[in-house]
Order: C-alpha cells, then structure tokens, then sequence
C-alpha cells in the first residue's frame, strides 16, 4: 500500500503542477478540483460501490466541521453564479451567512449536540446541494455500516466510532497533500478552512478566484479557531511519504577531498520543485566517544587545542574509526593510544549525527568502565593533557558550557539520563 500512496502523492502533485505552470486566471480553481474529483472518481468507484453510504442518509453531514481548500470554495461558488438565479443566489448568499455567523458563535462541541446540518445540505431530502463539487474531504468520507452512523448521529457526546476503509482514508490523504504540495511550490494559499467561512469569502468577492490564482491571501477573512479545537487525529500518510527523499540530486561535484573528508556541490531540486544547490561534507571516518568511569566515580577528559575553533578543548577521549571497523574495537583503540587506559567493561550508549545540516558525520560512544592504568601514545598531531574530573563536576561543565564538544555533551547528558531514569 506503501507504493500505491506514493504514487497518487506523485500523480497528484504532477496534475496540479501542470495546471498551475498554465496562464493562472478564474479558471484555475475550477481545473485544480474538477481535475482531482474526476481522478478520485476512477480511482476509488470500484471501492466506494461496496460501502453503506447512499443518496439521502444525510447522518454525517450534521455536527461536522467540513475542510475545504480555497479552490474547492471558488469552485463550488463559481457552480452557483453560473446555474441559479440572482435571486436564488442571493438566498444561497443570506443562507451561507446566516450559518457563518450561528457556528461563530458556538464551540465545536455544541454544534456536535445541536447536530448542526452542513449549510449546503438540503434538509428535506437530506441531499448535499453540491454534490458534484463536494470537497476531497466530503469524498473521502465514508461508512461500511449505517447503523453506526445512525448511532453517531444520535450520541455525538459518546464519539462513537464509524467503520471505513483505511486505505481509501489514506489514498485521499495522499492526493489532498500532494495538490498542497503543488500549491505550496506555487506560493499560492493552500490552507484549509472550514466550508461555509470559506464559501462566504468566495461569494462575496466575484474577482475572489482571479485574486487567488494571483497570490492574494483573500481568505484570510476565514481563518477561525474554535475554543474547543483539538489537533487533527495524526495521520500515517506523512510518515510513508518522508519514507521518500524529497531532495532530488541532478549533479555532484568534488569540490575539495583529503584523508579525512571530501567536500561535494550539489545541484538539487529542492522539495518545493524549485532548483537549488546544496554543500555536503563527507567524512571518511566514523567519530568515536568514550566516557570512562573509574571506581572513584572520575570522569576522564582530555584537554587540547582545536585547530578550526582557534581555542582549547576539555573532552572525552575521541578519534576517528575506519567503517570497516568494530565500533568498539576503533573506542578501545582510542581510549588506549590518548590516555593509556583500558576496560573490562564496555557499553554502548548511543549514535549522533554531528551536523546533519551541512556533513554525513556519524558519531559513536560508549561507556567504559572497570579500568586498568597503563601507557599513552597519542598521534604527532595530538598535544594532549589528561584530567580526572568527578561526574558530577563533568555534567556541570557541560551545563555551564565549559564543554562545548558536541560527542562529550551528548555522551555526558546520554550517560546521566540513563542513570536517572534507572530505578
């Protein structure tokens, strides 16, 4: 199901993206949602015959705050100035209003009680009066089971449960994300509003759908936060998309390499879709930690001048560990050649990348423990002083930042609040 999200994510950011790269007038609203209700449409017919809903049941469509984007608002706007009368328009305009101003005034969970119809519903048929322009919200709704709707409608205080398609819930999730992520790359609005604040704002501005496609933020007018607003149920979607780099490397360039590292410029397009650049810094060693601990509760640092910072450095004993080494093996070879010791005992406490910004530097430490004293033999480019400090002087200096090396500070906190939190 992983590939089939992503790839209506894909297919639905492309659609947009194609229309929005066109001429942006009054008609660009109208391509962005026709275009996706009628891929919806194809896509998921044969799943939504087999479900309970049908014309008339009306249940869900009482209580509910429904999301809408900016061109499903225009869209369904446009539908009425051009098949109702300028009276019948206008009643559809007081109507919309009327609404506005009633859930204005009522928190989320009154209107849940008072079951508040939708303001496009047609209450005596129980009938949505845009059905064919109902937002991707609207279609993505569904129920395997009437009478758990009918139940929810009655008891909206006992938030009962109505049975669905996952996976229908989540394809629509995908092509909503991937027609803001077309919106977004086009720096157009593309938040959500709920229907009837939305729809006010569309039908009090005839220009309100040239004025979108050209960037103005007209619906501003219809942002409101109830009191009793809770965050939206969280999503799986998003996590089986970030599964998928959204960088996109065109070309890479050595810009500088030695021993240690090698510096590359990218090309990129960027996860907007707009063309960018990006430096990375590859380090050809994985960084090595080692917090040893002798019988006394001492801390082992090590003092030295760090040549990029131009200043001196009290730290943990570290080093550099070829990837076709034991982690462990490059920490005991560490420890052994800056200070002379060694341990019996050894812990892994965790990994760090160390500036996953700008380098792919990976930082492993351990804890040693149960030490033997014996003779240092540190590299010609290592100027080293060796100090003893208690824990407890070791987590104060990383506090008050007289320890500012990323691996000490990381291993130093890993190692207290592994402590704390054992009983």
């Amino acid at each position: 199901m992983k590939e089939a999200i992503r790839e209506l994510f894909a297919t639905e950011t492309a659609a947009a993206r194609a229309v929005l790269s066109e001429r942006r007038d009054r008609d660009t609203s109208v391509k962005l949602t026709v275009r996706a209700a009628q891929r919806a449409e194809r896509t998921f017919l044969p799943v939504m015959q087999s479900v309970a809903c049908k014309a008339g049941c009306g249940f869900c469509c009482h209580g509910v705050s429904v999301d809408v984007t900016a061109p499903e608002a225009l869209t369904i706007a446009r539908g009425f100035r051009e098949t109702l009368s300028r009276e019948h328009l206008a009643v559809i305009v007081q109507r919309v209003k009327q609404y506005v101003h009633a859930i204005r005034t009522m928190t989320l969970a009154e209107r849940r009680r008072a079951r508040t119809p939708c303001s496009m519903l047609d209450e005596k048929s129980n009938r949505c009066a845009v059905y064919d322009a109902r937002p991707m919200r609207c279609r993505a709704h569904h129920s395997l089971d009437v009478a758990a709707c009918e139940a929810h409608y009655l008891h909206p205080e006992e938030k009962r449960g109505v049975p669905r398609y996952p996976d229908v819930m989540n394809a629509y999730e995908a092509m909503i994300l991937g027609q803001r992520r077309a919106l977004a790359r086009a720096k157009l609005d593309l938040r959500h509003f709920e229907l009837s604040l939305a729809l006010e704002v569309a039908l009090e501005n005839e220009d309100a759908a040239e004025r979108w496609a050209n960037g103005e933020r007209l619906f501003d007018a219809a942002v409101f936060e109830w009191p009793d607003a809770e965050p939206p149920q969280e999503s799986e979607v998003p996590r089986m998309l970030l599964d998928e780099n959204p960088w996109k490397r065109r070309r890479r360039t050595l810009v500088y390499e030695n021993d240690w590292i090698a510096v590359n410029h990218d090309d990129v397009e960027r996860p907007d879709g707009e063309p960018g650049i990006y430096g990375v810094v590859h380090f050809k060693h994985r960084a090595i930690g080692v917090v040893a601990i002798d019988a006394a509760e001492r801390v082992l640092l090590v003092g030295q001048y760090r040549y990029p910072l131009d200043a001196y450095s009290w730290e943990i004993p570290e080093g550099g560990g070829r990837f076709d080494e034991e982690p462990l093996a490059a920490a005991q070879r560490e420890l052994l050649e800056e200070t002379g010791v060694t341990a019996k005992r050894w812990t892994r406490l965790g990994r760090a990348h160390l500036s996953n910004s700008v380098s792919d530097e990976e930082a492993i430490y351990f804890l040693a423990e149960e030490l033997e004293h014996g003779e240092a033999d540190p590299e010609g480019t290592e100027q080293l002083e060796v100090r003893w400090v208690a824990f407890s002087e070791a987590l104060r200096m990383v506090r008050a930042g007289e320890i500012t090396d990323s691996i000490s500070v990381i291993a130093i906190l890993k190692l207290a609040t592994d402590r704390a939190a054992s009983p």
